[in-house]
């Protein structure tokens, strides 16, 4: 829960890049508890859908919602986003949190920012979403100023 900045390479190796559930990106202020006998999942995640055409989306997820998924913020990824599979088409997302305060950066420019505040702290993680889809992810760096 303090100022951070939580950076990782990402690179798409195998999967359909003509479908737009074919996304991929950074989980973070992740939490699983047990309320009443049942475990709630909480998170926020920063994805691309790695498709012409593509977005990037900020997501917040409850498991305790009857509809768990709430879009918070979209975008069209535009030239710094090198879509598609293979060694030329690596990204480095960026998500800089200062309490309710996002801000996206992919491959070193900012895309987007967003505010929210229903999830203060949590664990960081990755996502694919999409059976079949392959990404190496390497270069994780957590910092507490940007990188």
């Amino acid at each position: 829960n303090i100022p951070m900045a939580y950076s990782l390479t990402m690179q798409e190796t195998k999967g359909n890049d003509s479908t737009s559930s074919n996304s991929f990106g950074l989980i973070f202020r992740f939490n699983s508890v047990t309320q009443k006998g049942k475990t709630v999942v909480t998170f926020y995640s920063l994805e691309v859908s790695n498709t012409n055409g593509g977005k990037y989306e900020f997501w917040k997820y409850n498991s305790s919602n009857a509809s768990p998924w709430q879009s918070i913020w979209q975008a069209p990824f535009g030239s710094e986003f090198k879509q598609g599979q293979g060694s030329k088409h690596i990204n480095t997302f960026e998500v800089v949190e200062n309490g309710k305060n996002f801000t996206f950066i992919v491959n070193q420019k900012k895309v987007g920012t967003a505010q929210d505040s229903s999830f203060p702290s949590g664990t960081v993680g990755m996502l694919v979403n999409l059976k079949g889809t392959e990404v190496a992810f390497t270069n994780m760096l957590i910092t507490h100023n940007q990188i």
